[in-house]
């Protein structure tokens, strides 16, 4: 083997073995990131290869995506629907049923020598409820038909008889002043737990949308704001080469050269920060939007495209007295604690019915049919003149009633609970909305306010910066009024955030948020 060839061996080996070393380096740290607690957080639905990048997201998308994905939305969606099934299950008890029984017995009768008894019943029979109110009660009519047959077995002979029967009976509670209410009680209580279940619902779709709305706003102004230290960054960075070059002629000194690009290192740090604070607000906006199962990627270049602006300009407020009875009859707290005060006004009412004395009288009604042979023959026998009737009374009287009243007074102090709180929901909502007025009224002025400062204090810099060049003042001063024009925008992009946050608040106050949104379907911009 020549010289060449063992060169050229010895390169493909070392080739060979950094390509390795280059591939062990990467599957190592690999592993490492993917163990890393950080993993899950950055690369967010990173493992779903069906995974799409969004790069853009509007109000109006972000509002459908919560709908769709949101577990809290999706749980109070359960809860009304098991009140529903909670409403046909009492609704079931006042509808017809038809059920089939069999029984089978064997008894031994040593006095009447008999060795055995074989009984066995077939019965067919249907019930039905009238909650017609009769003389202050119910009305309840039991309408049963019945087919038995019975086989004695004796020690000598074993004769067959076979019974049919067909009877009416009649429920009729003379004692019971509030009989129809009580009757319909239950079902009642379950038609008022429905409509609460179904205000809650509201209640938790539209806290949910609201806090969505805040978190889309807070991760928009984040943007904002990281955009405006951008240009002071630059701006600053522009003012560190005048100085540099007023050093190199010596008309400044290195102090003075210091100071400025000390304060160009601050805007850097500041935009850090910025970006550290927008990554957090992404990550909570996407978590809530699409939980942890996203047929998305988390894109760190996410743009809200549904900009502030657009928003104010749908703001159109209903007067004050106007919005008060809006949200007054509105509210879906307020209906809900209404709903709550029926129901216990239900648990009221069968509470204060069981401490009454109660009677019943039943009446009983039919024919029966008798055939040895068969039971086809017991059915054709069924003759009036095999009629049976029967009169039943009860009389009831609680004797004990301390459960009872105990019982009362609890559900009476739950009412009066129930009145307090919806006696202060409402003068917190009076409160809240005199606020949010008073605090948009004034944000107005401030706002108009603030953008003349920003612009005097740009002047006021630009002014500045000229007689840096002319040597006519210091750079001390020169960072004072820049300092002065960074606090007045900031403030000014700090007030604009607060008074697009009341009229979401506005929206939200009155349930109308998701509609708000909704307006904004096709408006985009920045």
């Amino acid at each position: 083997m020549t010289g060449k060839s063992i060169l050229i061996l010895f390169s493909l080996t070392l080739l060979t073995l950094f390509l390795s070393t280059i591939s062990f380096s990467f599957n190592i740290t690999f592993a490492m990131e993917k163990d890393s607690p950080y993993y899950a957080r950055d690369n967010y639905a990173l493992d779903n290869d069906n995974a799409k990048t969004l790069s853009s997201l509007s109000l109006y998308s972000a509002q459908n995506d919560l709908l769709k994905n949101s577990m809290d939305i999706q749980s109070s969606t359960v809860s009304r629907d098991i009140a529903e099934k909670n409403l046909s299950i009492q609704e079931e008890i006042f509808i017809p049923r038809f059920q089939a029984d069999s029984t089978f017995e064997r008894r031994r009768y040593n006095s009447l020598n008999v060795d055995n008894y074989l009984a066995w019943d077939i019965q067919l029979y249907t019930t039905g409820i009238s909650r017609k109110n009769i003389f202050g009660g119910k009305e309840s009519i039991h309408v049963t038909a019945s087919m038995e047959e019975i086989e004695y077995i004796y020690s000598i002979e074993s004769p067959k008889e076979y019974q049919s029967s067909f009877f009416m009976e009649y429920d009729q509670p003379v004692m019971q002043g509030r009989g129809k209410e009580i009757t319909n009680a239950p079902i009642k209580k379950a038609k008022i737990n429905l409509k609460r279940s179904e205000e809650e619902n509201k209640i938790i779709l539209s806290n949910t949308i609201f806090k969505m709305f805040n978190q889309y706003y807070y991760l928009y102004f984040i943007n904002k704001r990281l955009s405006l230290q951008k240009k002071i960054r630059d701006r600053t960075f522009k003012l560190y080469k005048i100085i540099k070059q007023k050093v190199a002629l010596r008309y400044m000194t290195i102090t003075d050269l210091n100071r400025m690009k000390a304060a160009h290192i601050f805007q850097e740090r500041k935009i850090l920060e910025l970006e550290n604070q927008r990554d957090g607000y992404l990550q909570n906006l996407f978590l809530l939007i699409y939980n942890n199962s996203s047929q998305y990627r988390l894109d760190g270049t996410l743009q809200l495209v549904t900009c502030s602006k657009s928003l104010i300009n749908l703001f159109k407020p209903a007067s004050k007295e106007q919005t008060i009875e809006h949200v007054l009859a509105m509210d879906s707290f307020l209906i809900s604690l209404e709903y709550s005060k029926k129901e216990l006004e239900q648990d009221l009412l069968i509470a204060l019915d069981r401490a009454k004395p109660k009677l019943d009288v039943v009446f009983q009604a039919g024919i029966n049919g008798y055939d040895p042979n068969g039971l086809d023959g017991a059915f054709k026998d069924i003759d009036t003149a095999n009629h049976f009737m029967a009169f039943k009374t009860s009389f009831e009287i609680p004797l004990k009633q301390d459960g009872n009243h105990a019982r009362i007074s609890i559900v009476k102090k739950q009412i009066t609970n129930i009145d307090n709180s919806i006696k202060k929901r409402t003068a917190e909502l009076k409160k809240e909305i005199i606020g949010i007025y008073d605090d948009l009224t004034d944000l107005d002025r401030q706002i108009a306010y603030s953008r003349e400062i920003v612009a005097l204090s740009k002047q006021n810099l630009e002014n500045e910066v000229e007689r840096l060049v002319q040597e006519r003042t210091t750079v001390i001063n020169l960072l004072d009024y820049q300092q002065e024009l960074i606090a007045s925008e900031y403030e000014l992009l700090a007030l604009k955030q607060e008074y697009l946050m009341l009229v979401g608040k506005y929206y939200h106050i009155r349930m109308e948020l998701s509609w708000f949104i909704n307006q904004t379907e096709i408006i985009c911009c920045d």
